[in-house]
Formats: C-alpha cells, sequence, structure tokens
C-alpha cells in the first residue's frame, strides 16, 4: 500500500469517526422551543413513583462504595435519560471530585449546558478548561474552539477577537502534534483568519503574514493529508524554496511513523487493546528525537490506556529525565495518582518531583501521608524507602555539622512506624533496615542502634551469608574491632550456612590487611575448626538424608505388600463366599500378632536419666529392682561396673572450679554448636546438654574446660547470642546443699533489684522495643544527674518495651515525671510512674525509709503459702468447724476486753495486760451457749 493511499485511509476513518456534536449544537437554537416544552412532560413523568425508586437505588450504589466507577457512571446516564438535570450537574460534579473523566462524559456534560443555557459563556468556558485538564482530549478541544467562535459576540470588538485567537493557540499548543485532529484545528483556524480578511475592505500586511505562520506551522509537523494542505497553500501563496524543504522534511517522518498510526487506528476502531501498538508508536517518536511530539503520543496513549501503571511511569520519567520539564512532570505526577493511587512507583515519582521543585519538607511530608493513606494494606517499603531517602539528603545536604535535630527525629518516627506495619513484608523490610541501620551508622554515629538493626535481621535469617557480611563490612567501616571480632565468633556457629568459604575469605583478608602475627594465626587456627564442623555438618545432613530416603523407601515396599496381600485377601473371600462356614472364613484371614520385645521390659511413662555425660538412660526395669529375701538389693554386675568406669564423671565437685552451667539455649543447639561457640575461650574437655525422653535438648547444660582461666574467658560471654539466643553463662554448683549453703554468700544468688516504693527511681511503659540505653539517657539526663538506666528484656535480648530510670536525687525523678510523662520517644508515646514494683512469690516487700531498709523474711503462720501443695490437713470436719468457732469466738472476745480495757482506762482505772485475754472459764461458757 502506498503512502497516499494510507492517508486517504487515514483520512476517510476519521472523516467516518468525525464529531457530528457540532452539527447538534448549530441546530440546538432552532430546537431550543420544542425543548422546554419536553422538559416540561419531563418533569411530569419524573413524578411518577418507578423512575424515583430508580434513581434510589443508583443513588444508594454510589453512596455504598463511592469509589466504584460504573455506579457513578449509571446514575449519571439515568439521570440524563430522564432530563433530571439538577441531580445530573450534582452527580458529574461528585465524580470528577472523585475520578478523572473521560472524553466523552466531558462532551455530554458541556452538550447538556448548552442546551439548557443556565451557565454564562464564561462559565462554559471553564468547563471546558476542566475537561481538558484530565486527559489529552481532541475533540473537546475542538468542540472548545468552534464554541468560543461561535458564541463569543462580535468579532468587531478587539478583546472577543483575542479571545477566540487564545482559545486556537491553547488548542495547537495542547493537540497541535496530533496527526489526526491537528489539521481540523488548524483549518478552523485559518478559516477564520480568511474570513477576518475578506470582511475587511483590504488585507493588511499582517493579516497576511499571520496566515502564511499558520500554514507554515502546520506544513513543518508530520500529519495526514499533508499533500492537499501544501497545494492549497502554493496556490494562495506560491512556492517557497526553503519552506518547500521543511515540508519534504515533515512528509519523511510521517512516513516513517504511518505504519504505526494506521496500527493504532485499527487496534481504536476494532476494540482491541491498543497498547502494545502505542509502545511500539512511542519507541519509534522518540528515537526520531522530537520530545514534543513522544509527549503528544504519551498524551493520546494514556487517554486510551489509562489504568495502565507502566505508561505512566515512563511518561513521568520521560518529562523529568529527558525534558527536564518538572513543572510538567509534577502536573502529570497529580493525574496519575487520580487515575492509579494504588501505584506505589506512582508515588515514589511525585516524591522525587516535589524534591526536584524544592519543595518544603512538610509539603513533600503530606503527600507521603497521602500516599499512605491510598496504598493501605499494600507493600509500602519502597514509598517508605524513597521518603526516608529524601530526609537523608536533606540531613546530609544541611550546612552544620550536626544534623537536624527534627528532621532526625522525623526520620526515626517513620522507620519506626514502616518496622511495625511491614512486619507481613520480611523480604521488603530487610531492604529497609539495611539502608537505616546504614544512615545510623553513617549519619548519626549511632552504633549502638545499627547494631540492633543487624542483630534482629540475623536473627530472622541467620544462614544468610549476605546478612552476615554485610553486618562485618558495616562494623568493619564504622565500628570497632572489638566487636568486628565478636561478630566473626558469632557468625562461626553457624557450620549451616548458605557461603561459609565467604565469610572465612573476608575473616582472613581482614586480618592480613589489619592485623598481627598472632591474630593471624589465631584467625587461620579458628577458620580451620569452623571448616571442619561445616565438613562434619555436611557429612550428618547427608547421612540423615540418606536413612530418610531409605526409611521411606521400605515404608513404600511395606505399603505395597500390604496393599498386594489384601488383594490377594479379597480375592479369596469372592471366590469362597458361596461357602457358609465361618470357621473356613476365619481360618483365610490372615492374623496380625503383636512383635515381642528384646530384652528386658521398659516403663515408656518414666523419664531417662541423665547422666554426667549427658546420656540419657533409661530407668532400671522391674527385674533390676527385685529385692534379695535378706532385704538387699543384688549386687550390680560385672558388665554394669564396667560401664560405669567408661562413663566420664562431667560438672562434680572434683572439677567445678573448671566447669559452667549453661542455660537458656535454644532447643536446636547441639553440642557441637555449643563447643564451637566456647572455643576461643580455651580448650573444651567436654559437653553435656540435658535431653528428655525424645532425645531432644531441653536449653540447658555443662561445659568443662582444660584450665580455670577458660572459665573467667567464658563468663564473659554471658548473654552473648548462640545461634540467635542469648546464652545465660554462670558458673556451676555441684550439688543442691552446697548452692543452698554458699547461696546468702553468693552475690549471684541474691536478688539484683529491690521491691517496694523507690522515690528516686522511675517507670517508664509502652516504650518502642527500638529504644536503647543511650537515647533514655539522653530524654532522662536533662532533668538531673542518673545512676542507672536499665531497660527490662526477654529472654531472647528483645526489649519488653519497660523500663526503669534511677536519679541520684528524689527531686529530680519528681520533675522528670511531670515533664516526660504521656510524651513521644522514638514515636511511642510513654508512661512514667514512681517505681514500686511487687514482691516476687516467697518475698517480702522492701519497704525503704531514707536510707535504710527492712526486710522481713519470715513467712507468717497464717499464710497459705507456707505449705506445699501437696500437704493435706488432716484434721476431721467437724473438729475444724469447732475449731474456727473457737478462733472467732476469741478475736470477738479479745475485741470486746481491748474495749473495755480503754474504757476502763478513760475512767482511770490501770488494767493488767493479762486481764485483757479471756480465761478458760469464758471459753467453756461460749462454747456450752453455741
Amino acid at each position: 500500500m502506498s503512502i497516499t493511499a494510507s492517508l486517504n485511509l487515514l483520512a476517510s476513518s476519521a472523516a467516518e469517526n468525525g464529531d457530528h456534536k457540532q452539527e447538534e449544537e448549530m441546530d440546538s437554537e432552532e430546537s431550543s422551543d420544542s425543548e422546554l416544552e419536553e422538559e416540561k412532560e419531563d418533569e411530569e413523568t419524573s413524578s411518577d413513583p418507578v423512575p424515583r425508586q430508580i434513581i434510589a437505588k443508583a443513588q444508594a450504589a454510589v453512596d455504598a462504595n463511592i469509589y466504584d466507577y460504573n455506579a457513578h457512571v449509571a446514575l449519571i446516564e439515568l439521570c440524563r435519560t430522564l432530563d433530571l438535570w439538577e441531580k445530573l450537574r450534582s452527580a458529574r460534579e461528585i465524580m470528577s471530585q472523585t475520578f478523572p473523566l473521560t472524553e466523552k462524559l466531558w462532551l455530554d456534560w458541556v452538550e447538556d449546558e448548552q442546551k439548557l443555557k443556565e451557565m454564562s459563556f464564561q462559565e462554559v468556558c471553564d468547563l471546558y478548561t476542566r475537561g481538558t485538564r484530565d486527559y489529552l482530549c481532541p475533540k473537546l478541544w475542538r468542540s472548545y474552539c468552534h464554541f468560543v467562535h461561535s458564541n463569543i459576540g462580535p468579532l468587531t470588538v478587539e478583546d472577543n477577537l483575542k479571545v477566540v485567537r487564545n482559545t486556537f493557540e491553547k488548542a495547537l499548543t495542547a493537540v497541535g502534534l496530533d496527526p489526526v485532529v491537528a489539521p481540523e484545528i488548524f483549518e478552523h483556524y485559518v478559516k477564520f483568519e480568511e474570513r477576518l480578511c475578506e470582511s475587511s475592505d483590504e488585507i493588511s500586511e499582517d493579516d497576511r503574514n499571520r496566515i502564511t505562520k499558520l500554514y507554515r506551522r502546520q506544513l513543518s509537523v508530520p500529519f495526514v493529508d499533508m499533500e492537499a494542505v501544501y497545494k492549497r497553500f502554493v496556490d494562495l501563496f506560491g512556492e517557497d524554496t526553503e519552506f518547500e524543504k521543511a515540508y519534504q522534511r515533515a512528509q519523511k517522518i510521517m512516513a516513517k511513523l504511518m505504519p504505526h498510526q494506521i496500527k493504532v487506528q485499527q487496534c481504536l476502531s476494532s476494540g482491541e487493546s491498543s497498547l502494545e501498538a502505542y509502545q511500539e508508536y512511542l519507541e519509534a517518536e522518540i528515537s526520531l528525537g522530537d520530545p514534543s511530539r513522544a509527549c503528544c503520543i504519551f498524551e493520546r496513549a494514556i487517554q486510551d490506556n489509562a489504568l495502565v501503571p507502566e505508561l505512566w511511569s515512563k511518561y513521568i520519567q520521560f518529562v523529568s529525565m529527558k525534558i527536564k520539564d518538572f513543572a510538567l512532570a509534577e502536573s502529570v505526577c497529580k493525574r496519575a495518582i487520580r487515575n492509579v493511587p494504588w501505584v506505589t512507583l506512582v508515588w515514589q515519582h511525585y516524591v522525587n518531583v516535589c524534591e526536584h521543585l524544592k519543595k518544603s519538607e512538610p509539603e513533600v511530608r503530606k503527600i507521603f501521608s497521602e500516599a499512605l493513606l491510598s496504598l493501605y494494606g499494600e507493600d509500602t517499603s519502597e514509598l517508605y524507602l524513597a521518603y526516608l531517602t529524601y530526609l537523608r539528603r536533606i540531613i546530609s545536604n544541611a550546612d552544620t555539622t550536626s544534623p537536624n535535630k527534627e528532621i532526625v527525629k522525623i526520620f526515626r518516627d517513620t522507620y519506626h512506624k514502616a518496622f511495625e506495619t511491614l512486619q507481613i513484608f520480611p523480604h521488603s523490610l530487610f531492604k529497609l533496615k539495611k539502608f537505616v541501620a546504614f544512615v545510623e551508622a553513617k549519619f548519626f554515629q549511632n552504633l549502638t542502634v545499627f547494631r540492633k538493626i543487624f542483630d534482629n535481621l540475623i536473627i530472622d535469617d541467620s544462614l544468610d551469608t549476605e546478612r552476615w557480611l554485610e553486618y562485618i563490612s558495616l562494623e568493619e567501616k564504622f565500628g570497632t574491632s572489638t566487636h568486628l571480632q565478636k561478630l566473626y565468633i558469632r557468625a562461626f556457629m553457624y557450620p549451616r550456612m548458605s557461603k561459609p568459604e565467604s565469610l572465612v575469605e573476608k575473616y582472613l583478608l581482614q586480618e592480613r590487611l589489619n592485623g598481627t602475627l598472632t591474630s593471624l594465626e589465631t584467625a587461620i587456627y579458628k577458620t580451620e575448626i569452623f571448616l571442619n564442623q561445616v565438613q562434619k555438618t555436611k557429612e550428618s545432613d547427608r547421612l540423615k538424608e540418606e536413612k530418610r530416603v531409605e526409611k521411606l523407601g521400605e515404608l513404600d515396599e511395606a505399603r505395597a505388600q500390604t496393599s498386594s496381600g489384601k488383594r490377594r485377601h479379597n480375592q479369596t473371600l469372592s471366590n469362597d463366599s458361596h461357602t457358609s462356614d465361618k470357621s473356613r472364613l476365619d481360618n483365610d484371614v490372615p492374623t496380625f500378632k503383636k512383635p515381642k520385645l528384646e530384652g528386658p521390659k521398659q516403663n515408656p511413662f518414666k523419664r531417662n536419666k541423665i547422666t554426667s555425660a549427658g546420656k540419657a538412660h533409661p530407668e532400671a526395669t522391674v527385674d533390676d529392682q527385685q529385692v534379695a529375701s535378706d532385704g538387699r538389693k543384688p549386687s550390680p554386675t560385672k558388665d554394669s561396673s564396667e560401664h560405669s568406669e567408661t562413663v566420664p564423671i562431667i560438672s562434680s565437685e572434683e572439677n567445678a572450679d573448671v566447669s559452667i552451667f549453661l542455660s537458656n539455649l535454644d532447643f536446636s543447639v547441639t553440642e557441637d554448636d555449643v563447643k564451637a561457640f566456647f572455643e576461643a575461650c580455651g580448650e573444651v574437655a567436654a559437653v553435656s546438654l540435658a535431653k528428655n525422653m525424645a532425645g531432644k535438648s531441653k536449653g540447658f547444660g555443662n561445659l568443662i574446660f582444660k584450665s580455670k582461666e577458660s572459665v573467667d574467658e567464658a563468663i564473659k560471654l554471658n548473654r552473648e547470642f548462640l545461634c540467635g539466643r542469648p546464652v545465660f553463662v554462670s558458673h556451676f554448683k555441684p550439688s543442691k546443699k552446697q548452692s543452698t549453703a554458699s547461696k546468702s554468700l553468693d552475690p549471684e544468688s541474691k536478688l539484683v533489684f529491690t521491691t517496694g516504693l523507690e522515690r528516686h527511681k522511675l517507670f517508664v511503659s509502652e516504650l518502642s522495643t527500638e529504644t536503647t540505653k543511650e537515647t533514655l539517657t539522653d530524654v532522662f539526663s536533662k532533668y538531673g544527674a542518673l545512676k542507672d538506666v536499665r531497660i527490662v528484656t526477654y529472654k531472647n535480648g528483645n526489649s519488653k518495651g519497660l523500663a526503669f530510670v534511677e536519679f541520684e536525687k528524689e527531686d529530680d525523678a519528681k520533675k522528670a515525671l511531670m515533664e516526660l510523662d504521656e510524651t513521644s520517644v522514638d514515636g511511642k508515646q510513654i508512661k512514667i510512674a514512681i517505681s514500686n514494683p511487687p514482691a516476687r512469690k516467697g518475698q517480702s516487700k522492701v519497704v525503704q525509709s531514707g536510707k535504710s531498709s527492712v526486710v522481713n523474711d519470715k513467712p507468717s503462720s497464717t499464710d497459705y503459702r507456707g505449705k506445699g501443695r501437696s500437704q493435706i490437713q488432716l484434721v476431721p470436719r467437724n473438729v475444724a468447724h469447732q475449731k474456727n468457732q473457737l478462733s472467732s469466738a476469741s478475736k470477738r472476745s479479745s475485741s470486746e476486753s481491748k474495749e473495755y480495757v480503754e474504757d476502763s482506762s478513760e475512767k482511770g482505772r490501770e488494767v493488767p495486760a493479762s486481764e485483757s485475754g479471756m480465761s478458760n472459764k469464758d471459753f467453756v461458757a461460749l462454747i456450752r451457749k453455741n
């Protein structure tokens, strides 16, 4: 097909799809009288209850969900059909506030308003302007120009003439590059100028130049049917060599773009998706290097594919990066969030564009808050990252050396909120936490928060080598060598990590670059132990997997045999179904006998004992516990004695000075993990973990070193993380008697924190779990000297959101209580009270009075906690009842005697203390009386 034929095809299709609304507007004045009569009839029909019910139902659908686009359209079409103009205008206004309206909806709106003639000329123009802001709307621009030209009034007035020309210029600016609609607007504009020239007596040079420029502007842009326009120009003004070159250049461009234009037109006429055709059109237009025409194609593509987020994102990036027109980019962003408000990427572009426009932080924060509302329930990690990056740039670009405290507070409040709301998106949260930890370390120099964030990341996935390497890199860059060494020791406790060789290479390289000869040799020794442990772990896992596969194969084989036996049995039953002999049937059925257990019988309900070596042995059997006739137990056999000699005695009184007690262990920790953890403290002789009947760890155990110095080094690792959980390390106590006897002497056995009212100490609650000791110290130290700050944690090391802040002076604590109660710290409103912790079970409260404190450790005789749960009061009920009556009577008589004594004393008689009690006779009389 030739280019000329293609142009004719497009021109004919454009003519077929022409706007018939212009002809209706020309005839609107003639039919206005008849329409007014029809309106009166429609008002009468609208009083019919059936349309009212339909309107009410449509309105209810809109009220039920204001974001239901189809409900809005249905209500508008219904009101327009029933000519309910006030209701129609209200429905359109509500929809335009919620959604961008399509070109058809705007054309219907301005058409109805022109028919009603209730709006002024300027109000209709404003309505046209509103419609052109949503989409490109070339037909709406054409209708706008026709309306202004037809209703402006006499053109002899200079102001009216300026209004018409300004309207045409706006239309050409908006859609002048559209190859289909732009020629029609140019044609109307040229005809308007030609009619002005014809109405005057002579054509001035200015009028001639104005028409010539219009032709030159049109023919320098590629559009449909360029040959006919150029021929007309030559007929009017003759040939122009320079202008002919521009025309030929535009014609060549149109020849390259024509296949894409035809493909788009065919998709639109057939109702197919035009997105792919527009994307190819955009690539071709961008390659030609004219950004203005590319923007026009973007606008056309968006008008027909308004709900495609990728199209909006590419348009914003093109305007921001290629054209660098950030005001236009802001306009595109505002339109994009009206069309696809659920897309995070669009809001990210909006935040970045606002930063390019140098908008204030409150303005950007307002847009960020609107984005969070629109994206409620979605993964907003990228949006948080964009806003936090924006705040980071504000902090780093500040002229002062110290960061702005207000911006730092906003930064921290924002990421605390992000950590709470994005817990259901762990992968996205990891990326955000990593960025926040970097900012805390580099820009805020807060290494405590940085380490705490990365510790939580390691706990989430301790086998991810990449997390360890990132943590180590940041610690190496911003932290200390001591923490770096501890970090390597922690990492070597996970032999099952994904890439252990990378960690070893990093460790050795760091020691070669920064360490001494001794540290390098130590590192080589540690890495060899770690790699051996990795190899053993892999071999163990391989054997377990082989056993599992073998067991699965045996189960499959057993199932196959069972199913084949059932089939044979069913076949036998069907063959013998004619016999009535029950014994025959019983003999055919295979019987399954319970297999006998070899060896001595065991009681499955008894626990296994934990020997000193940490090995589980079953309880003695019933046969072993039989007693001889002389009352003595049988002597142990030779085998049992030999066995007891081979078992090493671990953590006994002999080796207590080289033993430690471990608790709070994770149940997945093995003895090899414990040994690898304490290898740096010294050579380990033995490790024993307590296990249950199933062979699983109970979370505590013992460890023996070969030297006493190793015990002191191991105690320093108390509450260090082992497999994601802090391990409690303490000195080993050989027996209960010894530990009980030394309880009063051992400072570890005493209660560290006092109970009772402490007026110089504050109890802080509802803290953020990310709040650190340093943060509380900074907040409370403003009101006086602090003695101690303690954050209450769980056994796994995570904060409970509680803390105790102890001041040197009581007045400082009162001042801090009055000033800081219900204020915000790290994004959470805290509550503060005077410390008054309750007494623990089995302990009395500590009542503090000035500098001294009185403690009563003796339990009361009437305290029910003085008896154990298993103790039973073996007293008959009637006796106990009488005892209770005697006790109550004694109390009553005692109170009466007391009153008597007091009354007597008031009269001046001294009564001995012994007379205030009851005698035996009194008790006997009281019992007989009852």
